[in-house]
């Protein structure tokens, strides 16, 4: 479990609220120290309940992003992979009219994000991105791709933290101090294996070449929220690409997002989009 978990830490670039990071960083730690440590569903949203119906027409096909998104699945989180399956097989039922993405997250890895993103942009249907407490990140990558954002405005919603980030764990003296020095030996033909690991320093020219890296895809993520919210955005006086967060009041004046309510208001923009008469929800 210690080693699965700091390789997923350490061999990913991640689109994560830096907050949520400060939380997740003594769990790694402690597993370390410990040896082990109950994982928490930590990021995860508690269930919401869903309305259904046997009637199969005109539905609004409910897709929840909830907790941290990776490309397979874990910590509590369904995968990437499985939220696009979801949203190609609403496209494919014929008594759907529209998406409702159902977002709380505090993002994830870079891995499997664009291949989501574009499936909530070229969906065939409306997709409404519906924000309760937190998009950051990833899950705001995700929403920004969608035609419509409702974000809930009386819960202290955020959105933002565009991004991105490379967590590195130098647990050199750590380890020195517990059980003396670790060394990688590595084949004559391999001096550039496995440089990025919690036993040794970071060389220079790894950091180098992360922070490139981390340059292209933010300048990714970026352009796609650019070009997701097109005129919509607000930001001659704001730079909102720098990891900031910002409130519902200051995401709607930004045009981050499109109208401010609840859950139901986004059910009704989904109706009101997806030309639907009868109040019905989906579980896709």
């Amino acid at each position: 479990m210690l080693v699965n978990l700091l390789d997923l830490f350490a061999n990913n670039v991640w689109l994560l609220n830096p907050a949520f990071v400060e939380r997740i960083q003594p769990i790694v730690i402690g597993l370390y120290n410990q040896g082990k440590l109950d994982i928490p569903r930590i990021g995860e949203a508690p269930e919401r309940e869903i309305a259904t119906t046997e009637t199969r027409k005109d539905l609004v096909a409910h897709i929840p992003i909830w907790g941290t998104m990776t490309k397979k699945g874990g910590m509590s989180a369904e995968g990437m992979q499985t939220t696009e399956m979801r949203i190609s097989e609403a496209n494919n039922d014929e008594s759907v009219s529209s998406l409702l993405l159902d977002i709380e997250s505090n993002g994830g890895t870079v891995d499997g994000m664009a291949a989501l993103g574009s499936a909530i942009r070229d969906s065939e249907k409306p997709v409404i991105a519906y924000v309760d407490n937190i998009a950051a990140s990833a899950a705001y990558w995700a929403a920004s791709q969608a035609d419509t954002i409702v974000m809930n405005g009386d819960n202290f919603a955020e959105v933002g933290s565009i991004g991105a980030l490379m967590i590195h764990q130098d647990s050199t003296k750590m380890i020195a101090d517990k059980i003396g020095k670790i060394e990688i030996i590595r084949a004559p033909q391999s001096k550039d294996k496995a440089r990025i690991n919690p036993v040794e320093k970071l060389p220079a020219s790894e950091r180098e070449r992360i922070l490139n890296s981390l340059e292209v895809i933010t300048d990714e993520f970026i352009s796609k929220v650019k070009s997701g919210r097109g005129d919509r955005l607000n930001i001659e006086d704001e730079n909102i690409f720098t990891g900031k967060m910002y409130n519902a009041d200051q995401a709607q004046e930004l045009g981050m997002v499109d109208h401010l309510g609840n859950f139901e208001s986004a059910i009704n923009i989904a109706k009101t989009l997806g030309n639907i008469v009868k109040q019905n929800i989906k579980a896709a």
